[in-house]
């Protein structure tokens, strides 16, 4: 693969695991001030959670096929979103 095509690779992977490497705008964040992890932590932490947070696992995410990485984190997000809109809704019924 030559420079073009590692380019090419990277938008796909950008384009379809775009909410993994980009910070929120401010309409998804719904005007909530949070402190953002530095970007340069971000893989660290997406294998820190793939792993369960066991440190010893850490070489076995780096072993898994990057793609059913990108999926199961993709999952999680989306969940953890529905989650927090869930959370939401029951706070503001109360």
């Amino acid at each position: 693969m030559g420079f073009r095509g590692f380019y090419t690779w990277e938008r796909l992977i950008n384009n379809n695991y775009e909410i993994l490497f980009s910070r929120p705008s401010a309409s998804q964040i719904n005007k909530v001030v949070v402190d953002e992890m530095p970007e340069e932590l971000n893989w660290i932490a997406m294998v820190d959670r793939l792993s369960g947070g066991d440190i010893t696992k850490h070489n076995q995410i780096y072993e898994t096929n990057y793609i059913e990485c990108l999926n199961l984190l993709s999952y999680w997000h989306h969940r953890d979103r529905h989650v927090e809109q869930m959370n939401r809704a029951i706070m503001r019924k109360k």
